[in-house]
């Protein structure tokens, strides 16, 4: 059974956080066969944390940063 992640709750992981749980559901992608519940697991996975990436690097810096 595989976990889907809300956004709320990967709001407040760090970027590093994020790319651990994107590579994490590119392999459970790669691992699942089409037609899934896994595979849509993963897809889904992976489009919410392209999501908060997106978000994050739309968002203004702070000066020095």
């Amino acid at each position: 059974m595989s976990t889907v992640y809300t956004l709320s709750a990967l709001l407040h992981l760090s970027d590093l956080q994020l790319r651990g749980l994107l590579n994490r559901a590119r392999y459970d992608l790669d691992c699942s066969t089409r037609g899934s519940i896994e595979r849509r697991d993963a897809l889904l996975n992976l489009e919410i944390i392209h999501r908060v990436l997106a978000q994050r690097r739309a968002q203004p810096r702070p000066p020095g940063c």
